[in-house]
């Protein structure tokens, strides 16, 4: 037998296979694969000579020829055992005309050489730098052989694991993995898998493809028995359930499929605890990893749930998220502090008194160092957490407000990244509400001229925001300071434009309501910024040509109302005397949705009750307006009822 020592140089493997009878060929590729075995060396001094190409053509010679198997098999083998090396050899295996051979070796009619190139696969992809447009260009033939030998070895099945985590990562792709049947195959091999890391490969191909699936996790949760009570039967019972990534991929991936199941089952609250607990074990855990991916399920599972509160208060997870806190060094672990920030932000989203337990850590002195530092993703997890601090009075007046943190939040609000700049204004539109502390710093400020260049970023959320923010500013109308800026700011084709874009509608009817709000002097300024009485009032009713939805007629009618309030004579006619405004209103009164009956309602009344109404009055008689209220006023809703007899006993003419 030929033997290779490490003193030869010069050595050329191809001579050697062609002065060896073809019987004798296996024993020079198999003296080859057991001389890389443990030698980054050899593995070198191989992946220079181009060797990697020569096996890559033995392989190719099987799929196209009779050649021996044995041959095939053992080529395979070694260019697996390249992945074990360092990331010079690892990179040498993870090239397309390597997997393209790998991949058609799968086909191949015999055994051995199947199993050897799905061990070699399942090593080069397991290094996570293997290129996945070879598979997924190759997706259904490749599904197709997967599904066909699945079932045959433990170690096929193990691969097609690998290949789904790696490479059928898009939505579409996924779907293709259901409907090739390899879903199936995949559910079927979880019921008794073979090893460790038989049943972690299994597990993590399910956690891939249960990521943001609403298709693949519907359809799981639909089985019966649904997969999260096979999973949590998994991990309570089988021989693997001590293994912490056994527990970490089934976590992860009943976290996934949270979604889709019904919490108020008491079964599925039963799984949510056992779930939590889990967590909990993984936040605790020596290494950081496991420590991030916990703190990213943690995110996961109680964000947008209420009904999780009170077992995560029963369980300390506020108190435990706060110790890791604690513990962690900023500089060291920004990665981990980010997962862990933005944990305690859903944690503390919905709970006051999550919020009073994580106030009692050092988590808001982290977040102060998050905020300021370059890292966009930490930047972004301390933000979340203010955010979630910013919704509640009680923390407004004083986590918040100790920390001074009005000018800094104004700051990032100019941000060029738009995640960063969409969480700082969300948290500046709850700063400048009337019981904040902060709104003076922030009023003082020269942020308005910023959120009015934030209408016409091209990202559609920083619009709608920045209109939010500025409507917040806007609720302070008894300061004409506030007032005067805003309108400045704010120019009648600003306000025109603001008004037909789809994304920014609700949120400028919210800031007009706000402006038109009680003072005479603040409808008298708005009109003349905008154009007019007549022109703004007409500019409001002609939106609800194009737009029927209820919350903008009850917002539209609303300004209307206001306008009408102001005590104003001049203010009042105009609305009257504007048709447009006068059908609005009397459409609003025949409207199916009660709250915009009650607008109506309110405007109705706010016009008819002052002295020398009698003009209006007869306007609104002339358009029905009698045979509209006395029909509402036959309502058994007790709140119509009573608006729409006020609004009668006004519309007498005196």
């Amino acid at each position: 037998m030929w033997e290779w020592t490490l003193g030869e140089k010069g050595w050329d493997f191809d001579t050697q296979l062609q002065s060896v009878s073809p019987s004798k060929r296996a024993d020079v590729v198999r003296t080859l694969k057991n001389a890389l075995i443990g030698s980054l060396q050899r593995k070198t001094r191989f992946v220079q000579a181009g060797v990697v190409q020569s096996l890559v053509r033995l392989l190719r010679e099987h799929n196209t020829s009779s050649h021996d198997p044995d041959v095939a098999a053992q080529a395979a083998m070694a260019i697996g055992s390249l992945a074990h090396g360092d990331d010079f050899h690892r990179r040498a295996a993870c090239v397309d005309e390597v997997i393209s051979a790998l991949l058609a070796g799968l086909g191949s009619n015999t055994e051995v050489v199947r199993v050897s190139c799905a061990r070699s696969l399942r090593a080069i992809y397991n290094t996570g730098i293997a290129p996945v447009n070879v598979v997924q260009d190759q997706a259904r033939e490749t599904l197709e052989c997967l599904v066909s030998q699945i079932d045959t070895d433990s170690v096929v099945s193990e691969t097609a694991a690998v290949l789904v985590t790696r490479c059928f990562f898009t939505e579409e792709s996924k779907v293709l993995v259901k409907e090739s049947g390899l879903l199936a195959a995949l559910l079927r091999q979880l019921q008794n898998p073979q090893t460790e890391s038989h049943c972690t490969a299994l597990l993590a191909a399910f956690e891939s493809l249960t990521e943001k699936s609403e298709y693949i996790g519907t359809y799981l949760v639909s089985l019966k028995p649904p997969l999260h009570l096979q999973l949590l039967e998994l991990i309570r019972i089988h021989i693997f359930k001590d293994k912490l990534p056994i527990r970490k991929y089934a976590t992860a991936c009943v976290v996934n499929l949270y979604p889709y199941f019904d919490t108020t089952a008491k079964l599925s609250m039963e799984l949510t605890h056992h779930i939590l607990m889990n967590i909990l074990t993984f936040l605790k855990d020596e290494d950081d990893i496991v420590k991030g991916e916990a703190a990213r399920m943690l995110s996961k599972i109680v964000e947008d749930n209420p009904r999780l509160e009170a077992i995560c208060l029963k369980a300390d997870v506020p108190q435990t998220l706060g110790n890791l806190l604690e513990a962690l060094e900023f500089t060291r672990h920004s990665k981990l502090c980010s997962e862990a920030l933005a944990a305690a932000a859903a944690l503390c989203s919905r709970s006051e008194d999550c919020r009073e337990l994580v106030a009692k850590t050092k988590a808001i002195s982290l977040t102060m160092l998050a905020i300021k530092s370059n890292n966009v993703a930490l930047q972004c997890a301390g933000l979340r957490l203010i955010l979630s601090f910013s919704r509640s009075i009680r923390h407004l007046r004083t986590t918040l407000n100790k920390r001074e943190l009005g000018t800094q939040i104004c700051e990032l609000v100019q941000k060029s990244d738009n995640d960063v700049k969409c969480l700082a204004t969300k948290i500046l539109s709850n700063m400048v509400l009337e019981f904040s502390p902060m709104r003076k710093e922030i009023i003082s400020s020269e942020i308005l001229p910023v959120l009015v260049q934030g209408l016409s970023s091209p990202c559609c959320q920083v619009k709608s925001l920045s209109a939010g923010a500025i409507k917040n500013l806007s609720s302070h109308y008894k300061d004409t300071n506030v007032i005067s800026k805003i309108l400045h700011e704010l120019s009648f084709q600003k306000t025109k434009e603001m008004l037909f874009d789809a994304d920014l509608q609700l949120q400028t009817l919210g800031l007009l309501r706000n402006l038109a709000c009680s003072a005479t002097a603040n409808v008298v300024h708005m009109c003349q910024s905008f154009g007019g009485n007549k022109e703004t009032m007409e500019l409001l009713c002609s939106i609800l040509d194009t737009n029927v939805e209820d919350e903008t007629w009850q917002e539209t009618l609303y300004i209307l109302c206001n306008v009408a309030a102001s005590g104003d004579v001049e203010h009042k006619d105009t609305i009257t005397q504007s048709g447009s405004c006068v059908q609005a209103i009397l459409q609003g009164l025949r409207h199916q949705s009660m709250n915009v009956k009650i607008s109506a309602l309110r405007c109705t009344i706010n016009l008819t009750k002052s002295e020398g109404s009698d003009e209006r009055k007869a306007i609104l008689t002339q358009h029905d307006f009698l045979n509209a209220l006395e029909s509402i006023g036959e309502s058994p809703n007790a709140s119509l009822k009573s608006l729409a007899r006020e609004a009668l006993s006004h519309m007498t003419i005196s």
